[in-house]
């Protein structure tokens, strides 16, 4: 099996913090009066920097034959599609002509239907990191670990 990969990413919006501020006394009063669980729920499980969101198509083109003849090279691709952001009922794809059509999936993008497609070079910080209380932190870490559904050891 042979595969091509592409990525098409379209229209970005960009959430830049320039010199943040994380540890104002609204959010160490809040981490130091609150469960593990309301802390979650005021301020999520990450802290992003910096991100792309928008919409993306990850394609893959690939044969599956042991030999290939230049002739039939064309008609026998097969594409697979990941579709993510805008209204994914819009993007339409024909595997079977192998063709699509993207526009009205584009068109379809909002700032509300984007994805978080790309991070910028800051990766996401979990919150608990931004915790200076070691067993506040480690309640809060042991929380996330069970939301996520993380298991001890992995």
């Amino acid at each position: 099996m042979k595969q091509l990969f592409w990525r098409i990413s379209i229209q970005h919006y960009f959430l830049c913090s320039e010199e943040p501020k994380f540890q104002n006394q609204d959010f160490i009063n809040f981490v130091k009066n609150n469960s593990p669980e309301l802390i979650v729920k005021k301020y999520g499980i990450h802290l992003i920097l910096s991100c792309t969101k928008g919409a993306s198509v990850n394609l893959i083109k690939y044969l599956d034959k042991k030999t290939l003849l230049e002739d039939k090279v064309i008609k026998d691709w097969k594409i697979v599609a990941f579709v993510s952001g805008a209204n994914l009922r819009l993007f339409d794809m024909h595997p079977i002509k192998n063709t699509i059509d993207v526009s009205a999936w584009l068109n379809s993008l909002t700032e509300e239907n984007g994805d978080f497609i790309t991070f910028g070079r800051d990766q996401p910080i979990p919150i608990y990191d931004l915790i200076l209380d070691k067993d506040k932190k480690l309640e809060l870490k042991n929380y996330i670990d069970t939301y996520l559904g993380i298991k001890k050891g992995s």
